[in-house]
C-alpha cells in the first residue's frame, strides 16, 4: 500500500480492522496481531492480511509494520514468493505450503 502521511507503524495495524469491519461480514471475525489480521472465516479457514507499505522513506524499499514495537521492517516479498514459487516446484502438487492436519 501507499504510505500514510504522519502514520506510525502501528497505525497500519490498527486501522486494518476497522476497514475491514466496515464490510460488516467480517466484524466480528478479525483477530489482530503484531504484523497483520487474521480473518476467521467458515471452519478453520483463515485469511492472513499484512500491510506492506512502499517506497515510505525509499524507492524500491517495501516494509511491513509491526505494531509491538511501531517500527516499519524492511520486506522482501517478491524474493521470498519466488523463493517459495522455487520450491514448489521441486516438491510439486503444492506440497511445500501444505500442513499436517
Amino acid at each position: 500500500m501507499k504510505p500514510v502521511v504522519d502514520w506510525e507503524a502501528k497505525d497500519y495495524i490498527n486501522e486494518l480492522p476497522a476497514e475491514m469491519g466496515k464490510l460488516g461480514l467480517y466484524k466480528h471475525k478479525i483477530r489482530r496481531y503484531s504484523h497483520g489480521i487474521t480473518i476467521e472465516c467458515a471452519g478453520e479457514r483463515k485469511i492472513d492480511a499484512v500491510p506492506c507499505v512502499k517506497e515510505r522513506l525509499h524507492t524500491g524499499v517495501w516494509e511491513v509494520c509491526n505494531r509491538d514495537t511501531n517500527l516499519f521492517e524492511k520486506s522482501n516479498m517478491l524474493d521470498h514468493t519466488d523463493w517459495l514459487i522455487e520450491r514448489n516446484g521441486i516438491c510439486g502438487k503444492n506440497n511445500f505450503r501444505k500442513l499436517p492436519q
